[in-house]
């Protein structure tokens, strides 16, 4: 209903409320994995990695909320938030290329939104945004072939 500004507050009030009483719904997921390394790209020891799946979304909503109020630095720390976890939740990482895009930090979105692009190649939001992002940087956007 476009009411972003009650909806950043709500969210606000559920990640308070949670950390105030310590609650957590925690999950867990086989695809997700934390690696300590001996040395750079050698995995030595991998752990589950466990993580607030509530807070979760609403880091990512709360977010894109924020997106919405123009507040894109605010929204660039939740969908972080997100990314650390999730490394590979296409809807936030290409919120936040959209965030990084605001921010005038092009070579970061451009990352972001290849991201997206090696999982949904056909995604015209993610490509839109990308050719923005490289235009910005002085780069056109490569023509490829049926797009």
């Amino acid at each position: 209903l476009g009411q972003y500004a009650e909806a950043v507050r709500s969210f606000d009030r559920v990640l308070e409320n949670r950390a105030m009483t310590g609650m957590k719904w925690i999950g867990s997921s086989s695809d997700l994995a934390l690696f300590e390394r001996d040395e750079p790209g050698t995995p030595r020891k991998q752990k589950p990695l466990k993580f607030d799946v509530l807070s979760e979304i609403v880091y990512n909503f709360r977010g894109i909320a924020l997106l919405h109020l123009g507040r894109y630095a605010e929204a660039q720390e939740d969908f972080e938030h997100v990314i650390e976890v999730d490394p590979g939740n296409v809807s936030v990482l290409q919120q936040s290329g959209i965030a990084l895009l605001h921010l005038g930090r092009y070579d970061e979105a451009n990352l972001c939104l290849d991201s997206v692009l090696e999982r949904e190649p056909y995604n015209a939001v993610a490509r839109s945004m990308k050719a923005d992002a490289l235009m910005n940087l002085g780069r056109p956007p490569r023509q490829e072939h049926g797009t």
